[in-house]
């Protein structure tokens, strides 16, 4: 999807997205799944001043710092990785401090705490290739995230959920 403002965002499967923009700020709020989003570079779009770029999910709010990054919103968690530049998060509990993602990071937060931030995994962005990617992944949690993609139930004997693969 192609905004006014010419940011771009990519929706994964069971995805969805609202859209505002106004005089003051440039909001997407996630209702479900997961974006890849590619921001704006410019200042200026139609004669209008960019105002800031935000993404609210159920646990927060993250402000793009002029960058491409990704959002995954969970039942439990929201979870951002940095492709480019920078995101601002910032938890819906106003006793948290903020905290800045980098470039070539990834984190997860909730409603009462941001998680220190990681190295960014390469196949956090398999997806948008139309890949999954498990390295070293148990084969419950693979089928859990494979059930996105498809209609129907996706299960395995609990005997064999704790095995663990690789593969593309």
């Amino acid at each position: 999807v192609v905004l006014e403002d010419g940011s771009r965002i990519t929706l994964n499967t069971a995805s969805a997205i609202d859209v505002h923009f106004d005089g003051e700020r440039r909001v997407v709020r996630l209702g479900a799944g997961e974006i890849l989003i590619s921001t704006s570079h410019a200042t200026r779009h139609g004669g209008m001043e960019l105002r800031p770029f935000v993404i609210e999910t159920a646990h927060g709010r993250i402000r793009a710092l002029g960058t491409r990054f990704s959002v995954r919103q969970q039942v439990d968690r929201t979870h951002v990785a940095v492709i480019e530049s920078a995101v601002e998060i910032t938890s819906s509990n106003a006793m948290v401090p903020s905290r800045v993602l980098h470039a070539g990071e990834q984190g997860s937060f909730t409603r009462l705490v941001i998680d220190a931030p990681f190295a960014l995994e390469q196949q956090a962005f398999a997806w948008s290739r139309g890949q999954i990617v498990a390295d070293d992944m148990r084969l419950g949690d693979f089928l859990a995230d494979l059930g996105r993609y498809r209609p129907g139930f996706l299960r395995c004997d609990p005997a064999v959920a704790d095995l663990r693969f690789s593969g593309v």
